[in-house]
């Protein structure tokens, strides 16, 4: 009978530790790489979906649970998550994003976006961060922001577009 090897788990679920570091990283790359109001449309959307759940956490004031050791790991509240409600932002846009401009030929990519935003989420209730609720809330409110967002991309691209143009403008006089 062949046993599973937990140790490379939770390798792989350790890269989940820097989150916050790895979407830092990724979203400064795509904004120096495309350098488009798409870039920073998608940005902008986590910020906003971010601030959403950081809000929401500061009117349900739902406790995390007990870290390890019975200490309380962070001082925040938990409910929803807020990791998990950008992963699963940033899963669900790029899916979208990829259908719109690739079509259907995109099913890998996203299924491999949405096991990656999911495996973040469910790391998060792995540390001992948040509740299996506080993460599928998270997820929940993610998933919305995104589809909602999204359909109201073409009037918040031309602002960004405008700010855009307004700041060249007055960067070159």
């Amino acid at each position: 009978m062949a046993t599973t090897n937990l140790p490379a788990l939770g390798c792989y679920l350790a890269v989940f530790c820097w989150t916050r570091e790895w979407v830092l990283v990724l979203c400064a790359a795509a904004l120096a790489y495309y350098r488009n109001a798409m870039a920073v449309f998608v940005i902008f959307g986590a910020c906003c979906c971010a601030v959403v759940a950081k809000a929401l956490k500061r009117i349900l004031r739902q406790e995390r649970p007990p870290g390890t050791n019975g200490c309380r790991q962070r001082k925040s509240y938990g409910m929803p998550s807020s990791h998990s409600a950008s992963v699963i932002y940033f899963a669900t846009l790029l899916s979208v994003l990829l259908a719109d401009v690739f079509g259907t030929y995109v099913s890998v990519a996203t299924a491999a976006l949405a096991a990656t935003g999911v495996a973040a989420a469910l790391y998060r209730v792995k540390s001992g961060h948040h509740t299996v609720a506080q993460v599928a809330a998270g997820g929940c409110l993610g998933w919305a922001f995104a589809l909602a967002w999204w359909a109201c991309r073409r009037p918040v691209l031309l602002r960004i577009e405008a700010v855009a143009a307004w700041a060249i403008c007055a960067a070159s006089r």
